[in-house]
């Protein structure tokens, strides 16, 4: 894994929905607004080495449909307060740590005030970390 020094890629606070949903960096996502609420929300995104770190709190009901960053796996964890929501068919509350599929597809659907945090990490990096750790044989490797 990298030593690289973090980089902040976005950090904003936006009342624009489409502002919004351009800059989800990394993200092959499509973002809709399923009501005319006003819409308000903060986003952070980082880079740190190999790992992509995302924060965001919706400010109106959204569907989220896409890709996870490619070529690993994605974490979301939702946080204190945060109101349910529906992710692929199934209704998750908060204080949730999720993990999204490894075909990488997303399907949310989120109530105004969700606030999650995520974090995607290389295959790659399971890997050398499970085999430094001889937790991992070669023949395991392949089928990660």
């Amino acid at each position: 894994m990298s030593q690289e020094l973090a980089a902040v890629l976005v950090q904003k606070e936006l009342d624009n929905f489409s502002e919004f949903a351009e800059l989800a960096v990394s993200w092959n996502a499509d973002f809709r607004q399923l009501d005319r609420e006003k819409f308000s929300t903060s986003m952070l995104q980082a880079i740190a080495g190999d790992l992509l770190f995302s924060c965001a709190q919706l400010g109106c009901h959204v569907e989220q449909r896409g890709m996870t960053p490619l070529g690993g796996r994605t974490f979301a964890m939702t946080t204190e307060g945060s109101p349910d929501m529906h992710w692929f068919g199934h209704r998750v509350g908060a204080n949730c740590l999720l993990l999204f599929p490894r075909h990488s597809e997303i399907s949310v659907f989120s109530r105004p005030g969700l606030s999650v945090h995520t974090v995607s990490i290389p295959e790659q990096v399971f890997v050398t970390l499970f085999q430094t750790n001889r937790l991992l044989t070669e023949s395991q490797d392949h089928e990660m």
